[in-house]
C-alpha cells in the first residue's frame, strides 16, 4: 500500500522523489511490492483451481482470509500479504477434498488417514496441503476455530 500510495503522489507531481532522495527507498519498496504482488497471483491461481476441483467434484467450499480477504478489503489481491490459503469444507468432505488436492498436485504434510479418523476430525480444525510445482501451502478447515478443552 506505501509503494502504490508514494508510486500515485510521484506521478502527479506531489512527491518529487529527487528532492526528497527518496529513489532508492521508492525502488526497494518497487522490488518488494512486485514479489509479493507476483506470489499473490500465483496464489490466487493455485486457489481458483482448487475451488473449480472441489465444485467439479460437488464439494461446496467457502475461500476467506488470503486472497479473498485482500480482494474485499482493498479491491486488489496485491495489497495484503499472505502465506498461505484458506479453504472451509462441511467436516463430512474433508477427506475427499484432501484427496482430491493430493491427486492433483498437493501434497499432504500429514498422512490422509487422520482426515478419516473421527477422534481427529473432533480434535483439529484444518489440515495442510502443499502444491507442487509453486510450493503455495493450502490450509483445509472443516472448522474455523480450536475446540476448548479442559486439561
Amino acid at each position: 500500500m506505501l509503494y502504490k500510495t508514494l508510486k500515485r503522489l510521484d506521478e502527479s507531481g506531489d512527491l518529487n522523489a529527487e528532492r526528497l532522495t527518496l529513489n532508492a527507498f521508492f525502488s526497494s519498496l518497487k522490488d518488494a511490492y512486485m514479489q509479493i504482488a507476483q506470489r499473490n497471483i500465483l496464489m490466487s491461481a493455485e486457489l481458483l483451481k482448487i475451488m473449480q476441483l472441489l465444485e467439479k467434484n460437488s464439494i461446496e467450499a467457502l475461500a476467506f482470509k488470503g486472497p479473498t480477504l485482500s480482494q474485499m478489503a482493498y479491491g486488489d489481491i496485491t495489497l495484503r500479504q499472505f502465506g498461505d490459503l484458506d479453504i472451509l469444507v462441511d467436516e463430512k468432505d474433508a477427506f475427499q477434498a484432501a484427496e482430491l488436492m493430493s491427486k492433483n498436485g498437493h501434497v499432504a504434510i500429514l498422512p490422509l488417514t487422520i482426515l478419516s479418523n473421527k477422534t481427529c476430525l473432533h480434535t483439529a480444525k484444518d489440515f495442510s496441503l502443499m502444491s507442487t510445482p509453486g510450493g503455495v501451502h493450502t490450509e483445509l478447515h472443516w472448522r474455523l476455530f480450536e475446540r476448548r478443552y479442559n486439561i
